[in-house]
């Protein structure tokens, strides 16, 4: 593999992966519906961390905003 390679990840793979059948296999179908599951939750996971990954840009633009604001005012006395 050279530099401009990109690993595939087990991840991407889960929705389009098979498996050869051999003498006393699994069942085809319970392996199928378990993948389509993790699939899906893999596709959900994926989403939150999308938009965590947005709620953290945004709280940093708003601490930078914050902390460059004219006047702030200092954190009060213990």
């Amino acid at each position: 593999m050279d530099s401009t390679d990109t690993p595939r990840s087990a991840l991407d793979e889960i929705k389009t992966v098979s498996f050869k059948q051999g003498m006393r296999g699994y069942v085809v179908d319970e392996v199928d519906e378990f993948l389509d599951r993790a699939a899906a939750e893999v596709d959900q996971i994926r989403e939150q961390m999308q938009q965590m990954r947005q709620q953290l840009r945004q709280a940093g633009e708003r601490i930078r905003q914050l902390e460059g604001g004219v006047g702030v005012a200092p954190a009060p006395a213990p």
